[in-house]
């Protein structure tokens, strides 16, 4: 039994520091190609502009779309305005017919 619990512990730790690696990556506090992927595709070259893609389904034109656009609006504004960031410019930018509405926002990193 003390050999299995071992075994179990060393494999917990594992676990443990796989999801560490994971948040740092998230974090973007590591090279790894995960991390390449997300500033290659969130971030602009310098580094001061991140993107954030909210696509929505189904009319572009319904008023629910219109609503859930609004509704996104007013969530990043709020949370932004509470954070570090508050202060900071967000350009909204609606794609032709898809609406693919884009908030970029500039970040200040850390």
């Amino acid at each position: 039994m003390p050999a299995l619990l071992v075994q179990l512990q060393q494999t917990v730790y594992k676990m443990s520091d796989n999801l560490n690696g994971l948040v740092r990556e998230f974090k973007l506090e590591s090279n790894t190609p995960f991390t390449a992927y997300l500033y290659d595709t969130y971030f602009s070259g310098d580094k001061t502009i991140a993107r954030i893609d909210v696509v929505f389904s189904g009319d572009p034109d319904s008023s629910e779309t219109i609503k859930a656009v609004t509704r996104v609006k007013e969530a990043v504004a709020k949370d932004i305005e509470s954070s570090p960031l508050a202060g900071v410019p967000i350009m909204w930018e609606a794609r032709a017919r898809t609406r693919r509405y884009y908030a970029n926002q500039r970040c200040r990193f850390w």
